[in-house]
């Protein structure tokens, strides 16, 4: 098994599930005028079959 650095987590999505999960981030007061107040983006993840099942690792690359 790979060694994975960062922040991950895994979940075991049940028959006929398929998660996704989003991260919000606050945009900074000094870019507010330019940018919209929040920005939603995918977290990227790898999946692997455990028997009937579904495992998903999410990868948060900017922890806060």
């Amino acid at each position: 098994m790979d060694y994975v650095q960062g922040k991950h987590f895994s979940i075991t999505d049940p028959e006929g599930v398929n998660t996704v999960i989003y991260e919000v981030y606050k945009t900074k007061k000094e870019y507010l005028n330019q940018y919209p107040k929040y920005t939603v983006s995918r977290l990227d993840h790898t999946e692997e079959i455990v028997g009937n099942l579904n495992k998903k690792t999410f990868y948060v690359e900017d922890p806060r």
